[in-house]
């Protein structure tokens, strides 16, 4: 069980389990993984649709914060 959270709202994303290419060292990826942690298509879209820090792209996208419906 992960304690992942969504990168744009925040929202426990329990099932999340993140997939690497490499170590970081092997191309351009930077360690991060290949999918983000997103808890709805709706945040995934705002994570690919806007630039900025998450916080940004959360209000840009018009979600709420976890806690915060």
């Amino acid at each position: 069980m992960s304690d992942e959270t969504c990168l744009i709202c925040d929202r426990p994303v329990p099932d999340y389990k993140p997939t690497y290419c490499c170590n970081g060292t092997d191309c351009g990826c930077g360690g991060l993984p290949l999918e983000p942690c997103v808890c709805s298509e709706e945040c995934e879209q705002a994570v690919y649709k806007f630039n900025g820090s998450y916080e940004e792209r959360r209000i840009k996208a018009g979600i709420k914060k976890w806690g915060e419906l």
